[in-house]
C-alpha cells in the first residue's frame, strides 16, 4: 500500500511538473512571437553600406610555396570587443521594455519610476510621456505616432496628438509590439496562459491570434 501512495505521488508530481514547464515554454514562445513582429512587421532604416574587399596586385600561386595575401577593405564592421558601448541616458529604475519610432528617438518603460520617458535620437535628456502609469513594463510607437504602452496589466494609448489617455482594461498585459500597419499586438498572461491579442488600426475588439 505504502509503495502504491508513492508512485501515485510520484506520477502526480511528475504531471504538475510537465504542466509547468509547458505553460512556461508556452509563456517564453508568445514572448518570442512578439519580438518577431517586431523585427519583421515594423518599418526599419538600416544605417550600413555593402563592403569592399580587394587586392592591389595579383598573386602568383605555385604549388609547395607559400604566398602571403594583403587584402585592403572599407566598410568592414571591426571587432566588436574593440568597441564601447554609447550611453544615450540613465537614472532608469528597472526599465522593462523599449522601442523607437522613425525619427529615431528611444523609448523606455521605467516600471520603478512609474514612468514613459522618451530620449531624442543620438542621445539627450528624457523627457516624461504622458502620466498616471503606475508600472508600466512594455512600450511600443506605432507608424501614427501613438504610444502604447501595457501598464499594471492594461493596455494604454498616449494619442500622437494629445489628450487623454486611453485605457483598455485587459487584467495581465505583460509586453505590446505594433505592426507597420499600426495594428496593436499585446502579450497576456492571464491566469498563468500566455495569448497573444490582436487590436486592429483604427479600434475595434481584440482578437486572439495564438
Amino acid at each position: 500500500m505504502r509503495n502504491l501512495y508513492s508512485s501515485l505521488a510520484a506520477a502526480t508530481a511528475a504531471k504538475q511538473l510537465k504542466q509547468t514547464v509547458g505553460q512556461a515554454s508556452m509563456c517564453f514562445a508568445k514572448t518570442l512571437l512578439v519580438i518577431m513582429v517586431m523585427i519583421t512587421a515594423a518599418p526599419v532604416k538600416l544605417f550600413a553600406q555593402l563592403p569592399t574587399l580587394s587586392y592591389s596586385t595579383p598573386q602568383t600561386y605555385t604549388v609547395g610555396t607559400a604566398v602571403t595575401l594583403a587584402p585592403t577593405s572599407s566598410g568592414v564592421a571591426g571587432y566588436g570587443y574593440s568597441t564601447s558601448a554609447t550611453t544615450l541616458a540613465s537614472g532608469f529604475n528597472v526599465p522593462m521594455g523599449i522601442a523607437t519610432d522613425a525619427a529615431g528617438n528611444v523609448y523606455v518603460a521605467d516600471k520603478g519610476n512609474m514612468l514613459v520617458k522618451k530620449t531624442p535620437a543620438g542621445g539627450g535628456t528624457p523627457t516624461t510621456i504622458g502620466s498616471g502609469f503606475t508600472g508600466p513594463t512594455g512600450v511600443a510607437v506605432d507608424p501614427f505616432g501613438n504610444i502604447w504602452v501595457t501598464d499594471s496589466g492594461d493596455l494604454k494609448e498616449v494619442p500622437a496628438g494629445g489628450g487623454a489617455i486611453i485605457t483598455t482594461s485587459i487584467g495581465d498585459a505583460v509586453a505590446v509590439a505594433v505592426d507597420s500597419k499600426g495594428n496593436v499586438f499585446v502579450l497576456e498572461t492571464s491566469q498563468g496562459i500566455g495569448a497573444i491579442t490582436e487590436y486592429p488600426v483604427g479600434g475595434g475588439p481584440g482578437i486572439v491570434i495564438s
